[in-house]
């Protein structure tokens, strides 16, 4: 049973008070409630295992997700039955925004390994539209804000060479992980290459070919999916030769 009390959101037995998560600084929707002057309590249900859907493309819309810990990939499913992934979900990021416009979500969002979400059922989503219209104004721009930054990032990746592609995505990986307290210098890559391929819009061997290209040229070191990278600079000057924006990509 769904009750709300002094704008904590109970669910079940299950209360999460945002002000005791350690992921408060990262997690949007804490954020958006604090700006809003409002506070946001989520459920936190069982992990997932790999390879389990949160929701799949054309279903109709139950919740938005945080992702608390592990991690999930989203992605578009094409009428010849490939999939196109577009976006990497880390501890603190918020998805399903993307069936906001009219409930229905236009992707696939799947588990990358073993995953614990906190979840925020729709109809308090709307309820926060009747009670507190600034929390839920704040959702929509933050959801605008998440589709321009994926326009950008197709449009920038489309424009590069595939190393400077792969270079760059090393980048954004490895500042992901510095925002959320890690090393940016050594991290795990939950993905799998064909994750990776697609996301870079490459072939499968091209990743591979230049997943070694890169140990070759002391770029990075890998050991299964462990990544090190021994020297950031030198990777950003070859994701950045042409570009030196790392803002819009990273995030």
């Amino acid at each position: 049973m769904q009750t709300t009390t002094n704008n904590i959101v109970r669910l079940g037995q299950v209360t999460l008070h945002c002000a005791e998560c350690r992921l408060r600084r990262l997690c949007v929707l804490s954020t958006l409630a604090q700006e809003a002057g409002s506070e946001c309590g989520l459920r936190s249900g069982r992990p997932l295992g790999r390879g389990q859907h949160l929701f799949r493309q054309g279903d109709r819309q139950h919740a938005l997700f945080i992702v608390r810990s592990g991690s999930v990939k989203s992605y578009v499913s094409t009428p010849d039955g490939l999939e196109q992934v577009f976006r990497f979900h880390l501890p603190g990021d918020l998805i399903g925004v993307d069936a906001l416009g009219d409930g229905k979500h236009t992707s696939s969002a799947q588990t990358l390994e073993t995953t614990t979400l906190c979840r925020f059922p729709v109809e308090l989503l709307e309820e926060y539209g009747r009670r507190d219209p600034a929390m839920y104004a704040q959702i929509l721009k933050h959801a605008g804000r998440e589709m321009s930054k994926e326009h950008h990032r197709s449009v920038l990746l489309a424009q590069r060479a595939a190393e400077e592609r792969l270079a760059t995505f090393l980048l954004q990986m490895s500042e992901s992980y510095a925002q959320r307290g890690y090393s940016a210098h050594e991290f795990n890559l939950p993905m799998a290459r064909q994750d990776i391929a697609s996301y870079l819009a490459l072939a499968v061997e091209t990743i591979s070919r230049l997943f070694s290209h890169f140990q070759q040229a002391n770029l990075i070191e890998v050991d299964r999916r462990n990544v090190r990278i021994p020297s950031i600079d030198a990777l950003r000057e070859l994701a950045f030769a042409k570009k030196k924006d790392l803002s819009v990509l990273a995030g």
